[in-house]
């Protein structure tokens, strides 16, 4: 892992993290396919969701439309109009032409800041119950990821484990899918996905010691990975999800206390 840098950023780029079935490569989780019930909220809203997660920041460029519909399962005439309403609330921005595409263009300090109005609602006890059932699929995602890996796959997660930086917070959530991912799961991973989205927002208002040392033990949870020992994976993951939502119930009962 690369050394710390003050507070968590995201970076832009595009999205990596891929589904992995069976050794088959799929869509990337994200953009998994959405139900048929009024699909343009429901892309507008993954989309969203994403953004404040960290999983889209600011700059980064979405997928091609053609690319993203077929990937939600959704026509693009439905992604177009998911996609205007974020214009119009003023999230992404859409260039025409050859070199065109959508760019996320919310900025970061509305980011930080729905995201400190997000902390100053949630209760612990809420958090509680979501972190003991998020330790428990993870734990066992990475225990099947330790058992189920084949040779490349370990190649590719060495790779994105030793690029890892404390402060990186897409960087760190893509590590998080990409382990699910090994576990050949699609609903271990779908499942980290969804806890990712509801909780990513958060972990941008953490220090750069919470960073470093949420990464450092995320780095644990890869190494026993790859050095196939499933029990520790088990544990190392377990130990990293109960590490998340201690400090998140410790901000939520600061936060209060302050407002209080």
């Amino acid at each position: 892992m690369r050394s710390a840098r003050q507070g968590c950023r995201s970076d832009p780029g595009t999205l990596v993290a891929v589904v992995t079935v069976a050794g088959e490569a799929r869509a990337p989780a994200l953009f998994r396919p959405l139900g048929a019930r009024d699909r343009v909220t429901s892309v507008a809203r993954r989309l969203e969701d994403a953004i404040a997660a960290g999983l889209l920041p600011p700059g980064s460029r979405l997928p091609p439309e053609e690319l993203l519909a077929g990937t939600l399962d959704v026509s693009l005439t439905t992604l177009r109009a998911a996609l205007h309403e974020l214009r119009t609330m003023g999230t992404i921005t859409t260039h025409r032409g050859r070199q065109g595409g959508s760019v996320v263009t919310v900025e970061e300090a509305w980011l930080l800041d729905q995201s400190r109005r997000r902390l100053a609602r949630l209760r612990p006890t809420e958090l509680r119950d979501t972190g003991d059932l998020h330790a428990a699929i993870f734990a066992e995602a990475a225990r099947l990821a330790a058992e189920r890996t084949t040779a490349a796959e370990r190649a590719a997660l060495k790779t994105s484990t030793a690029s890892l930086e404390a402060g990186d917070l897409r960087a760190e959530l893509e590590l998080h899918l990409e382990i699910a991912s090994l576990s050949q799961s699609a609903r271990l991973l779908g499942a980290e996905l969804d806890y990712l989205l509801s909780i990513g927002g958060l972990l941008r208002l953490r220090d750069s010691t919470a960073c470093h040392g949420h990464c450092l033990s995320l780095e644990s949870v890869a190494t026993s990975i790859l050095a196939a020992q499933p029990a520790r994976a088990y544990e190392a993951a377990r130990q990293h999800a109960h590490a998340l939502t201690r400090w998140l119930i410790e901000q939520v009962v600061a936060s209060a206390s302050t407002s209080g």
